[in-house]
């Protein structure tokens, strides 16, 4: 008897773990898939203004200043706008574990 209960503990410790490491697990998965989604929306954003910048400093020359502001300005609307984009794919997909 002394034995079992000394299995069932070791069960129990080896469940607890378990469970640990798929919380875990799936923290870590969702982490991944919100940097990842986050990087490249980050990416694709900024060669965006960066063209669009680009294009406005050829054909029109003398309209548009960039000044530092307006750049900061920027760098945040690009971050906010990936957080944005990515927070549907946070909530509406889930990683199950076999």
């Amino acid at each position: 008897m002394a034995r079992q209960i000394a299995c069932h503990g070791v069960n129990r410790l080896c469940e607890a773990c378990l469970s640990l490491i798929k919380l875990e697990y799936t923290v870590l998965t969702d982490l991944v898939r919100l940097l990842q989604g986050v990087s490249v929306s980050v990416s694709v954003l900024t060669l965006t203004a960066i063209s669009l910048e680009r294009y406005y400093a050829i054909v029109h020359p003398l309209r548009l200043r960039a000044t530092p502001s307006r750049t900061r300005l920027i760098i945040v609307a690009i971050w906010v706008i990936s957080a944005i984009l990515i927070v549907p794919e946070l909530l509406l997909e889930r990683v199950l574990l076999f």
